[in-house]
């Protein structure tokens, strides 16, 4: 269906009632009050090296629907030239309590003591986006807080705090990530990434999970899964944690059994990794395979749990860790042993030759060339 297209630009100075560009929305409680289902929303970049400020919270509430959804996405001078938009929060909180709702194109800095955003609403998405809570200080400072379900594609998520409680990314209900890059950095001591399937699927794959120079408590933690929950970690690239995924508080052994497949991930310079905590119920074996494990001093804490096809590492396998180049390197023992490594089906799901499916967040692709899965280093 066609969309009715609608504005935002918070320099314009005409009517404020969306209708063009000279007559954009100018700020976001402005398009919150005014938007409805059925529209794209056009969202201006606004002039090079600066920000809009939003002077205070706003909320995506109105939901969209199957036949009349809601795009926001940014632009540059031509709606759909796929430009960026450029926000400051500051301290307050943009929400998208609205369902159905994608938004596309954002780049949003805020220092909001919780999160910088919050999707609540059901199969709401974020894509092609990044999100930085710039709080330094001892509260949550969460980037993104999705409970509703939520699909995040291709985003950059960053947090800068000092709390050892904080999360960089909440999600829920059967949320899914792929394609991101999600970091704390030096001294952030929290997760990167919470996410509770409960009695739904949950999936993160293809992400790079950064601790920074300080490292990060977990990386990847699942502090929920309920009967008939699905939780699938696949070629993801953890670096620099503690531990780098947390399996804990999983069914009872009376309950029903849920299904955890963890395979193609790449674990570097971290102390422990893949730990089911003692005392877990152990009724639903994780599928642990095809991992590549270096640098870690603990590589598995899972119980009986069977290892299948596990790489060891001996060299460094990226190509710039430190300035957040994770793509793999051709060393022996290193980056060499996990191009075209990986198992699974054909990820383009086109029938071309799977020879570029390989362990980690970042694909290589075979005679030297690299296909970056990880699209979220804006």
């Amino acid at each position: 269906m066609a969309l009715t297209q609608r504005f935002f630009n918070p320099a314009a100075s005409g009517a404020n009632n969306g209708t063009s560009e000279a007559n954009g929305w100018e700020t976001l409680a402005d398009l919150a009050a005014g938007y409805a289902a059925g529209q794209v929303i056009e969202c201006l970049q606004p002039d090079s090296g600066s920000r809009y400020q939003e002077g205070g919270a706003a909320d995506l509430a109105t939901p969209a629907t199957l036949t009349a959804p809601i795009l926001l996405r940014g632009y540059t001078s031509t709606p759909g030239d796929g430009g960026i938009c450029f926000l400051d929060m500051e301290a307050n909180e943009l929400a998208v309590s609205g369902s159905q709702i994608t938004l596309t194109g954002f780049d949003i800095i805020g220092s909001n003591a919780n999160r910088v955003m919050k999707i609540n609403g059901q199969a709401s998405s974020l894509r092609r986006s990044k999100i930085v809570n710039s709080g330094s200080g001892a509260n949550t400072y969460s980037a993104l807080n999705a409970p509703g379900g939520s699909i995040v594609l291709g985003c950059y998520l960053e947090a800068q705090n000092t709390n050892a409680a904080a999360r960089v990314v909440n999600l829920s209900f059967g949320s899914q990530v792929f394609g991101s890059y999600i970091k704390s950095t030096a001294g952030t001591s929290g997760n990167l990434l919470d996410i509770r399937a409960y009695s739904r699927a949950a999936t993160v794959s293809h992400c790079v999970l950064d601790g920074g120079a300080g490292g990060c408590a977990a990386a990847i933690e699942n502090p929920r899964l309920d009967s008939f929950g699905y939780f699938l970690v696949a070629n993801n690239t953890i670096y620099k944690a503690v531990i780098a995924l947390l399996l804990s508080d999983l069914p009872a052994a009376t309950s029903e059994e849920v299904s955890i497949l963890i395979a193609n991930n790449l674990l570097y310079a971290v102390t422990n990794g893949i730990v089911n905590p003692a005392g877990t119920p152990t009724n639903s074996y994780p599928v642990v395979s095809n991992n590549a494990i270096g640098a870690v001093t603990t590589p598995y804490d899972l119980g009986d749990t069977p290892i299948c096809d596990a790489v060891t590492l001996t060299a460094d396998p990226f190509r710039d860790k430190a300035n957040g180049d994770f793509r793999l390197n051709s060393a022996a023992g290193g980056g060499a042993l996990c191009r075209g490594a990986g198992i699974g089906a054909d990820l383009l799901m086109d029938g071309s030759d799977m020879g570029f499916l390989s362990i980690g967040g970042v694909m290589a692709k075979g005679g030297g060339g690299d296909r970056r899965m990880v699209i979220g280093q804006m």
